[in-house]
């Protein structure tokens, strides 16, 4: 039954998508903590989410959240839709059937490369100290991926391996696990920075690999 209403659902916005097609992402946005896409519309019947256009032949891989709203209970994008765990980054098309029978096709990009399997550092002191909460091992993660949210509200995501420390600066001791603390310097322009230890490595084009 559950394979059933899927097909359903995306048949419903496959069928739709080509009688009308916007692209408009004012409103959309992308939670790459918990992978939520919010937006302000109610009242909406079936809702597709993929990173291939919806104007093509959309395959089964591409889909990364699809829904049909029950008979009298409509689906509310405001409340939130939650795609798959990690979605890699590039664009999204969130194609929106209502009630009335309009569809329109939003869209938004991933940019992060922020995963589940990220640990969140706890700021220390607004922007600039970042400590883990709790005592870690460091040979479980390889690298630190750093947000910085400018003050017009743009997302930069960076990064930096533990091997380009140097060991010297790694070394915690003999014991097992440590609590993990950065520094940063020369933020001050950031409104706001996050903070994650990664077990992915790192290369030069920001890509995350898990080695």
């Amino acid at each position: 039954m559950k394979k059933l209403l899927l097909c359903m659902v995306f048949a419903l916005c496959a069928a739709a998508s080509a009688n009308a097609y916007a692209a408009d992402a004012t409103d959309v946005t992308f939670n790459d903590v918990t992978d939520t896409v919010t937006a302000t519309d109610s009242d909406v019947k079936t809702v597709i989410i993929t990173n291939q256009d919806p104007k093509e032949k959309i395959e089964d891989k591409n889909i990364y959240y699809m829904d049909q709203a029950l008979q009298g209970s409509p689906l509310s994008a405001i409340a939130g839709f939650a795609m798959k765990k990690d979605p890699p980054v590039g664009t999204y098309y969130m194609t929106l059937r209502y009630s009335d029978d309009k569809t329109e096709t939003k869209t938004f990009e991933v940019t992060n490369q922020v995963k589940s399997t990220d640990l969140a550092m706890t700021p220390l002191n607004g922007t600039t100290a970042f400590v883990t909460s709790n005592t870690v091992n460091l040979s479980d993660y390889k690298s630190i991926k750093v947000g910085f949210i400018k003050k017009d509200g743009k997302t930069t995501y960076l990064g930096c391996n533990f091997n380009e420390f140097g060991l010297s600066v790694l070394k915690l001791g003999d014991t097992d696990g440590a609590f993990v603390g950065v520094q940063l310097n020369g933020v001050d322009e950031y409104g706001s920075v996050s903070m994650w230890l990664s077990p992915d490595t790192l290369t030069k084009e920001g890509v995350a690999n898990n080695e």
